[in-house]
């Protein structure tokens, strides 16, 4: 691999003083010009020629002349000694390189194992994967649901999708989108009741609110510097963000949601949205993985696509949002 890297011809430009220097190597390790020139398959006459051009293009003898064994100058021995090293390294470096363009290209295949929160991964991760899965119908997929953070290494997944966490040192991030929470109810509901004009007119208003290991979520605003975290006595709480979808669409009442869940209603109009000129929780979407030298192919390929999907994300859109 070596003797090709350096097999570069004398008129290349600007690569002269690579000529000679993998016939000289191979001369020291195999202790004679004939020996050598045999070993790389060339003739005595091209490899002493050669050899005479890295002399002249590092102005110094190298060889001394002798019959048979070989002898070098001091200078030289000097050289050789601070190339062996430096060609030990290029060479480590080279196949490096080669295996992990391997590594990382050829096409996925084998089991990928995700674990995704669920409701993005029922309305987002499903259906690009059955599309990844078509391009690279030698891979197989395990998808797995959670709530909440997941241990990569004591699941033994490949890569996780999560939203508004702290990555842990020994991981690997991808942010994928930025997810903005909305408050928002149906038509019905602002019609009867009215819509809050400030955070704390929520108050006055019947709110569905998300509950996780019995605690209940606040709801964060935040105007000209101005923070408020909101913690509301619920009409009707769930640990299902899709049972609060279900219950602002027949109007029981305002529901504080992720843009992955609503971007459909609040395009349709099925929901309403109020309180836009309050900036409301914004969360990113990150795809993790553990920190590995060389991350195999369906890994590298999958950050890759699902990187490129998640740009129509429709937080990352303009979409059609009906505010009150």
């Amino acid at each position: 691999m070596l003797d090709d890297l350096l097999n570069v011809k004398a008129g290349d430009s600007g690569q002269k003083t690579w000529v000679g220097l993998a016939e000289l190597m191979k001369a020291v390790e195999c202790g004679s010009i004939a020996s050598a020139a045999e070993s790389m398959e060339i003739t005595e006459d091209t490899f002493q020629e050669n050899i005479t051009i890295l002399e002249e293009s590092i102005c110094t003898q190298i060889l001394l002349p002798s019959e048979g064994e070989l002898r070098l100058t001091d200078m030289g021995k000097r050289f050789v000694r601070r190339c062996s090293g430096v060609l030990e390294e290029v060479e480590d470096i080279v196949e490096e390189t080669i295996n992990r363009r391997w590594f990382t290209t050829r096409n996925p295949a084998g089991v990928l194992r995700m674990g995704v929160p669920h409701l993005l991964g029922e309305r987002y991760i499903i259906p690009a994967v059955v599309e990844f899965m078509r391009q690279y119908p030698e891979l197989d997929i395990e998808l797995n649901f959670h709530s909440g953070k997941v241990d990569l290494a004591g699941r033994g997944y490949d890569i996780a999708i999560e939203v508004g966490i702290e990555i842990k040192e020994n991981h690997i991030s991808h942010t994928l989108a930025s997810n903005r929470f909305h408050v928002c109810g149906s038509p019905s509901y602002f019609e009867k009741y009215g819509s809050p004009t400030t955070p704390d007119e929520i108050k006055e208003h019947k709110t569905l609110l998300f509950s996780q290991n019995g605690q209940v979520r606040p709801w964060y605003f935040n105007k000209d510097g101005k923070q408020i975290n909101m913690r509301l006595t619920p009409k009707w709480y769930s640990n299902n963000a899709d049972a609060l979808l279900v219950a602002a669409r027949y109007g029981v009442g305002l529901a504080y949601l992720p843009s992955y869940c609503v971007a459909d209603d609040l395009n349709k109009g099925s929901l309403v949205s109020t309180l836009d000129d309050w900036s409301q929780q914004e969360e990113k979407i990150q795809l993790i993985h553990l920190y590995k030298q060389n991350s195999p192919a369906k890994i590298t390929q999958f950050v890759e696509f699902i990187s490129d999907r998640f740009k129509h994300f429709p937080e990352m859109e303009k979409t059609n949002i009906h505010l009150v």
